[in-house]
C-alpha cells in the first residue's frame, strides 16, 4: 500500500544476464500516479518514455573527450533497450567542458543514437550561457533538454 493507493503486484522490468551467465530481472512496483503520467505522455505524443540514462562523458589519457568510446557506449545503451540517452546530464560536465566540447559531445551522441531521443543536459553559471547551449543542442538534433539551475560557488 502506498498512501491510499494499493500497489499492483511487482512487475519485472529490466532483464539480462549477470557476470555468471545467470538470468536476472529487476522488480519495480508501479504506482497509479506513474501509470497516469505514462498515459498522459502517450496521449501528448511525448517521445521521452521508459529508460533514458544520464551518461558520463569518457575521457582519453590525454584528457580529451573520447568520442569513439562515447559513440560505442551510446549504441550499446540503445541496443540494450534504453529508449534514449542524456549526455551532459549534470555529472560535472557543466563546469569542466567548454562550449565547443559540449557541442561535440552532443553531435557524437546524436549521431550514435539513431532514432532514439537525445536529451541534452544544460548546466551553466549564467542564463546566457545556458540559452546558448540549449540553442546549440537543438541545432545538433537533441529532442529535449534537462535544464539545471545555475550552480553557485560560495567562498
Amino acid at each position: 500500500q502506498f498512501g491510499e493507493h494499493e500497489l499492483e503486484p511487482l512487475r519485472l522490468v529490466g532483464h539480462g544476464r549477470d557476470d555468471g551467465g545467470r538470468p536476472f530481472a529487476t522488480p519495480v512496483p508501479r504506482h497509479p500516479c506513474t501509470r497516469a503520467v505514462a498515459r498522459f505522455a502517450l496521449a501528448m505524443g511525448h517521445p521521452f518514455q521508459h529508460v533514458l540514462p544520464a551518461i558520463t562523458t569518457p575521457f582519453t589519457a590525454a584528457d580529451h573527450v573520447d568520442h569513439e568510446f562515447l559513440a560505442h557506449h551510446t549504441r550499446c545503451l540503445v541496443g540494450a533497450g534504453c529508449t534514449g540517452v542524456i549526455p551532459l546530464g549534470s555529472l560535472g560536465e557543466g563546469a569542466t567542458l567548454d562550449a565547443d566540447e559540449k557541442l561535440e559531445v552532443l553531435l557524437t551522441v546524436v549521431g550514435a543514437a539513431g532514432t532514439a531521443p537525445v536529451v541534452a543536459g544544460v548546466a551553466a553559471a549564467s542564463t546566457r550561457t545556458a540559452v546558448r547551449l540549449a540553442e546549440r543542442a537543438a541545432a545538433a538534433g537533441c529532442r529535449g533538454l534537462i535544464v539545471l539551475p545555475p550552480y553557485l560557488h560560495q567562498g
